[in-house]
């Protein structure tokens, strides 16, 4: 894995412990954001819980997992997306994030 594959899958499972709590997005085609999470995945027990949201209010969940090649989310449980590791941003838990 590059080095910043390597930062943020990093950066990804450090706040695991705690509480829920977003991690990383990204814009999405539908002029929202696509949200992963650090809570487990109901669904998908070795996953995360991912969101993406719409600006018609509309929320699509579903499951996240990574390997070297990017990011998968199962949206919905139908619907399979992989997604490069380029374009996320890393939220600082440190401030509170304007998602």
């Amino acid at each position: 894995m590059k080095p910043i594959k390597l930062a943020l899958v990093g950066l990804a499972f450090a706040w695991t412990t705690g509480h829920a709590a977003p991690i990383m997005y990204m814009a999405n085609k539908a002029e929202g954001k696509i949200v992963l999470t650090n809570e487990a995945c109901t669904k998908n027990a070795s996953g995360r819980l991912a969101y993406s949201t719409m600006p018609n209010a509309n929320t699509l969940i579903g499951c996240w997992a990574h390997d070297d090649i990017g990011i998968h989310i199962l949206w919905d449980g139908t619907d399979l997306r992989s997604y490069d590791y380029t374009n996320w941003i890393v939220i600082n838990k440190e401030e509170k994030p304007s998602l």
